[in-house]
């Protein structure tokens, strides 16, 4: 289903963590590394959206949905409009090509990873008949940064040991997983990228609900 999404209020921030929870959980008391480790969480954070191809962060938003006419069974894919981003907080209004469509005529249903407004009548589910649909709605989590956060602790966890995996990284290389000295040394190194920015299989397991998919 095609659209055009709006933002009409942006997420204040795209950062999955705070720069405090990050130095608290790298035992850092000082300034000196504020910017580096800031870097690292911004770089961290968009590692994580990219992956779950989303955006998390809380804002308000006006999505248009155009339908050419269609019929048989295409027309099922009228049942309902999947908007853009998710969870939904709190649907605006919904118009057609009539106008303003009464709230007692749709209703919404979201989760981590889905946003549906479905069209009523008669006190069913029905199909969505006259275009163009525009949904003014605000979704998305509030992130560590803002107020009342609200974001997931296991997507922030993850970020987090990203953020710790490519700072520890810097003073060493905890990549390393055997490094035999005696005779011909041979060094054998766990799969992580030179940034430490790569997400392994665990780190993936765990974002796994939270990625867009496919309908």
């Amino acid at each position: 289903m095609p659209s055009i999404l709006t933002e009409t209020i942006s997420p204040v921030t795209t950062a999955l963590t705070t720069l405090a929870k990050a130095k608290e959980e790298l035992g850092i008391t000082d300034t000196a590394s504020d910017a580096l480790i800031t870097k690292l969480i911004d770089r961290a954070s968009s590692v994580i959206a990219s992956y779950c191809d989303r955006v998390f962060g809380y804002a308000v938003l006006t999505e248009l949905f155009r339908y050419a006419p269609i019929t048989g069974f295409a027309r099922a894919n009228w049942r309902t409009l999947r908007l853009s981003r998710w969870p939904l907080v709190s649907l605006t209004s919904v118009t057609d090509g009539d106008g303003l469509v009464s709230p007692t005529l749709y209703e919404s249903e979201t989760g981590p990873t889905y946003s549906f407004v479905h069209r009523i009548l008669n006190s069913e589910r029905s199909f969505w008949t006259q275009p163009p649909f525009t949904v003014v709605y605000t979704a998305g989590w509030k992130l560590p940064n803002d107020t009342s956060p609200d974001l997931p602790n296991d997507v922030e966890e993850v970020c987090l040991s990203m953020v710790r995996s490519a700072w520890y990284r810097r003073q060493g290389d905890p990549s390393v997983q055997i490094d035999l000295v005696e005779g011909v040394g041979r060094t054998t190194y766990f799969q992580r990228s030179l940034s430490g920015m790569d997400l392994d299989d665990g780190q993936m397991d765990i974002l796994r609900p939270y990625v867009n998919q496919p309908i």
